[in-house]
């Protein structure tokens, strides 16, 4: 088979020796996302996923919520839907040491079952707050390994 203007061939590829570890990101890519954790979602709905993303800038967590879309393109397929807080990195370590929700100073929930949503039902709103909490919860065990506490 011969290679047409647009196409390359490939007639044989060796991954024995790759390792993904190895591989270096741009400087652009790198600066822009080695600061962010992204949770499970907590909701969705249609094509988009609700979710929270972590972002630490100056010595500080910062705490969002997301809507991630998934038709749209790469750069708009995350949209801001609020910032829930931002606090010292060293005000945070307590709180998530104790299980403390860093958006309320309140215990976090020992539930970790997550409930299915519907947006009709009268509890949605308690539900929703539900799965939040414990999305944030397990996005602490990210938060720990990231901050090394």
């Amino acid at each position: 088979m011969e290679p047409t203007n647009n196409s390359i061939l490939v007639e044989s590829l060796n991954l024995n020796e790759f390792d993904i570890n190895d591989m270096v990101l741009s400087d652009s890519i790198e600066s822009n996302f080695k600061n962010i954790i992204y949770s499970y979602p907590f909701y969705t709905d249609d094509d988009c996923d609700y979710e929270y993303r972590i972002t630490f800038e100056n010595d500080n967590l910062i705490l969002d919520e997301i809507k991630y879309d998934d038709n749209s393109d790469f750069d708009d397929c995350v949209k801001l839907i609020t910032n829930v807080v931002t606090l010292p990195i060293n005000e945070i370590k307590t709180k998530i040491n104790s299980n403390i929700d860093i958006r309320n100073n309140k215990p976090l929930i020992s539930n970790d079952i997550m409930l299915l949503l519907n947006k009709n039902s009268p509890t949605f709103d308690k539900d929703l707050e539900n799965n939040k909490k414990i999305i944030l919860k397990d996005l602490y065990k990210d938060i720990k390994d990231t901050l090394f506490f």
